[in-house]
């Protein structure tokens, strides 16, 4: 019987899948999540996080092997890995690959996906959808209209009434989950003197307003 001989596409799958473990382990390992050893989460501003095995050489310029993963082959990073599905600071979420804004966390919400997700896009971002619609799931992937880079997709499921964002501001629902690879994003800290949280006075006012208690 003849010995089957691997192919060269399945030799490269098989290489690429062992860069991204290995890159990727000490990420998943320090994470908060069912994965990770970390008992206070702490996001950090980079989203991919990194141990300091892998250089940017040998990730084609990105921090570490998952974003590139991510963001150039299209690979989805495990749920609840990111840090940045805990962040919970008011701020930008930008493009890992070419720092192209993308998100707000005035749009960012608990959605219990175990991915990031967003409302919409921030007003001029560079987000764009591939095939919209046409996936069997219902969703579209979402794309960095700067450089093309993978981020994720977008379902018809989101919130349609008022909510809560991460960053504790009122968003309007929009009947659409952006779920996004924390991977594929860098976070920014918006510096400003007052918290966007509401205070204790504010948010009573607030739901006086809306009929609550």
């Amino acid at each position: 019987m003849a010995r089957r001989t691997p192919s060269a596409g399945m030799a490269l799958r098989l290489a690429t899948g062992c860069l991204v473990l290995s890159g990727s382990w000490g990420f998943i390992r320090n994470s908060p999540g069912p994965l990770g050893g970390q008992r206070h989460i702490r996001a950090k501003a980079d989203g991919g996080g990194s141990d300091g095995t892998s250089s940017p050489e040998k990730s084609g310029g990105f921090p570490n092997p998952l974003s590139w993963a991510v963001l150039r082959l299209k690979f989805t990073e495990p749920k609840f890995t990111s840090p940045l599905n805990y962040e919970k600071r008011a701020g930008a979420y930008t493009c890992q690959g070419c720092g192209a804004v993308l998100f707000d966390s005035s749009a960012k919400y608990e959605s219990g996906s175990g991915w990031p997700a967003f409302l919409a896009p921030v007003e001029g971002g560079d987000v764009k959808l591939e095939s919209p619609g046409k996936d069997m799931f219902g969703r579209s992937e979402v794309l960095c209209g700067k450089c093309d880079g993978h981020l994720g997709h977008v379902f018809p499921d989101g919130p349609r009434k008022e909510l809560f964002a991460a960053d504790g501001s009122w968003a309007e629902g929009t009947g659409r989950r952006y779920c996004i690879n924390g991977a594929a994003m860098k976070f920014a800290p918006r510096e400003t003197g007052a918290s966007s949280r509401l205070s204790a006075e504010e948010q009573e006012q607030r739901d006086f307003e809306r009929g609550g208690k």
